[in-house]
């Protein structure tokens, strides 16, 4: 509904934008709730119930009230109505973030937009990127597999790095980017940054100027950083639940789609459940190398295949 010109239904009166015509609106002692509800009635495609208005952007967007409801008509509807939806929501995200490529993985498990879960596109695709392809939606990461490469790999681990993996053949020295990256033979400018969640948050958060420093220095060097972070998705959100310092997730996860988004080509974000599959994913990547950059690495970990 976003119109070069908005017509009030109330008094007939034209604007030229929507922030002119909201505040109108007051002139009619009428919320912008109650005024959508009333003359732009929507309701969910699952219970064809009225849809709550909680922003201009959002509501003409939204065809459910939550995520619950959006998986529940996933399951119920037909193979070719859902076919032809899953892909107006990925373009529909693009258009919404003014970003180039589809959302990975990362970012599907942690918009608050409401993105297909990977086996709901199964349903109706081969894959998720047979969806972007067929659609023609641009790929920030690929979803096949990487093919592993067992090599014995030399690691260097930075000097800063607070408390390092171990490994059976490492070495201690200073890197120019992240905390790990192999050396000799298998070098390949692929390195791993380690952090555990509040370094995550912090990063992304108050860090995230300096952060994007970094990543233009791994891009000027053609580099690729893979950001590992010591816990699943949903941990971090149960853990916050408890948490007497709660973060605003929704916005932590913002600003870290938001990286991935300004260094598509150098960067992705992977969160592995614990120290030990850390190291086993780290190990794997450094020794695929340059196949893991344009990857959708957390599409694997998921998958347990990497």
């Amino acid at each position: 509904m976003l119109y070069n010109v908005i017509n009030c239904k109330i008094c007939g009166q034209n604007f030229g934008n929507i922030q002119l015509f909201h505040s109108h609106l007051k002139s009619h002692k009428i919320l912008q709730s109650d005024y959508y509800i009333k003359y732009y009635a929507r309701k969910s495609k699952l219970t064809n119930e009225l849809l709550p208005f909680t922003s201009y952007e959002d509501y003409f967007v939204k065809d459910f009230r939550d995520k619950r409801e959006f998986n529940l008509w996933c399951k119920k509807v037909s193979s070719d109505e859902l076919k032809s939806y899953l892909p107006k929501l990925i373009k529909q995200r693009i258009e919404k973030k003014k970003y180039e490529f589809a959302p990975p993985t990362t970012e599907i498990i942690t918009s608050v937009d409401f993105m297909p879960r990977i086996d709901t596109v199964k349903r109706v695709y081969a894959s998720y990127m047979e969806l972007c392809v067929i659609n023609g939606i641009k790929i920030m990461l690929d979803d096949s597999e990487v093919v592993l490469k067992s090599k014995s790999l030399k690691i260097a681990i930075d000097t800063r790095e607070q408390k390092p993996l171990s490994f059976e053949n490492s070495i201690e020295m200073k890197l120019d980017i992240g905390d790990y990256t192999a050396i000799g033979e298998n070098f390949s400018n692929t390195y791993i940054d380690r952090k555990a969640v509040s370094d995550f948050v912090g990063t992304v958060t108050n860090g995230f100027n300096r952060f994007c420093k970094e990543l233009e220095r791994a891009k000027e060097l053609n580099s690729y950083l893979f950001i590992m972070v010591e816990s699943t998705i949903p941990k971090i959100y149960a853990y916050n639940q408890v948490s007497p310092h709660k973060a605003n997730l929704d916005y932590v996860f913002s600003q870290m789609n938001k990286i991935q988004h300004l260094f598509p080509r150098n960067c992705q974000f992977i969160f592995c459940d614990g120290r030990e599959n850390c190291k086993k994913t780290i190990i794997n990547i450094l020794s695929s190398g340059k196949e893991c950059w344009n990857k959708d690495i957390q599409n694997l970990v998921e998958k347990g295949l990497i």
